[in-house]
């Protein structure tokens, strides 16, 4: 799921491949006239149709930015953190780990 602004309002489409999330990235910038070599980097979950050293969201960028970074989204480690935690640690970043659930 992706939300974008359509028509001056926020809407919410199911994208399944990363072509369809790379075309609606690319036509966002382009009909607001705005340069895709802007971008510098890109964060991402790692779903199946993010990844792809040829045909993934990842690659379609750089294909067109060579420049950009990729990341993993930090709150998706910051979750999966604490599963491999002592007890006591775990206990102790739990309501961190919320505040950043909470935030996205």
């Amino acid at each position: 799921m992706v939300r974008h602004v359509k028509d001056k309002s926020v809407v919410e489409d199911f994208l399944t491949t990363a072509i369809d999330v790379f075309e609606l990235v690319k036509n966002f910038f382009s009909e607001n006239d705005i340069n895709l070599q802007m971008i510098v980097s890109v964060c991402t979950d790692s779903a199946p149709s993010m990844l792809g050293n040829r045909s993934g969201f990842d690659a379609l960028m750089k294909r067109e930015i060579p420049t950009l970074q990729v990341t993993h989204c930090f709150l998706h480690r910051h979750a999966l953190a604490p599963k491999t935690m002592p007890a006591k640690l775990k206990q102790t970043l739990r309501p961190l780990i919320q505040v950043s659930k909470q935030s996205i």
